[in-house]
């Protein structure tokens, strides 16, 4: 495999794998629409291209490299596929590795049962149903084009400047209390970790779920991240009292334990932050 990956999508998640890799000597391209990201992808070690710029791109997946996805989907549409289809289609022997940064929201609402890679999709979202849509696409494409393709279904995501000790901070957080809601989460470092684990092991592709081991109320993490700040644990407010936008509010539709264990025992990886104990503390420790 060349030492080069292509993200289409360089937001918070992609931009921390891309400069994982950069200082690890890979050549990482990253797809931006604006001229005024550029200087920040630069600092990171990743190589802006513009989204508009089709013939750069298409001359980066014919000289050979592995893409990763990290584009939303519109509407019900995946934009990559939608531009980029006839380029990946031309020059499909010439990519290594596909990888797709999707969403447990797939699952749907499993009122706090466990849910696994191979469990039922039943999305609640219009957002989940969207992300089984474009799934089953890569799916479809990768199979044909005979490319390894990892499906990342990624809980929530936190780290450094997006975490409960941060909104803590900014006066920004509500401790809302939904009986029996669990919510699941992982730090940035292990997306970063299980992703480059990932690229170097095409043979063991396929949908994983990136989970840490503590499925949890989120509560749970507000109180740990006032504990570690020496503040006043924050008063409850019920979920029907809360000042939650429509975005806010679907994230309580769905109730779930996601599962972890194939990513430990069939790609073996190992988190750095198991639980968000370790990764509120790492965090704190950065400021």
């Amino acid at each position: 495999m060349n030492k080069k990956l292509l993200i289409f999508g360089c937001g918070y998640t992609a931009q921390a794998i891309g400069k994982n890799l950069s200082d690890n000597n890979w050549q990482v391209f990253g797809t931006t629409r604006l001229q005024e990201n550029f200087n920040g992808l630069i600092g990171l070690g990743i190589i802006p291209v513009m989204w508009e710029d089709q013939s750069r791109i298409e001359s980066i997946i014919k000289n050979g490299c592995s893409i990763l996805i990290s584009v939303a989907p519109k509407e019900s549409m995946d934009i990559v596929l939608q531009r980029f289809l006839d380029v990946i289609m031309t020059y499909k022997s010439d990519i290594n590795w596909l990888g797709y940064l999707s969403s447990t929201g797939v699952y749907g609402n499993k009122l706090g049962e466990w849910v696994f890679e191979d469990s039922v999709l039943n999305p609640t979202t219009d957002r989940g149903k969207v992300r089984v849509k474009v799934e089953k696409i890569w799916q479809k494409l990768a199979m044909s084009i005979e490319v390894p393709l990892y499906i990342f279904r990624i809980s929530g995501i936190y780290g450094p400047g997006r975490s409960a000790i941060d909104r803590i901070r900014n006066g920004k957080v509500q401790k809302i209390f939904k009986k029996d809601h669990y919510f699941n989460r992982i730090h940035l470092d292990d997306i970063v970790g299980i992703v480059i684990s990932a690229l170097f092991s095409p043979n063991l592709a396929g949908i994983y779920n990136l989970s840490d081991d503590l499925p949890s109320p989120g509560g749970d993490v507000i109180d740990e991240a006032a504990r570690l700040l020496n503040l006043p644990i924050l008063n409850e407010v019920n979920f029907q009292d809360a000042d939650l936008t429509e975005m806010g509010q679907s994230f309580f539709l769905e109730s779930k334990k996601v599962s972890n264990k194939k990513l430990k025992y069939a790609l073996g990886y190992s988190f750095k932050h198991p639980t968000y104990l370790s990764g509120l503390l790492s965090i704190l420790k950065n400021y």
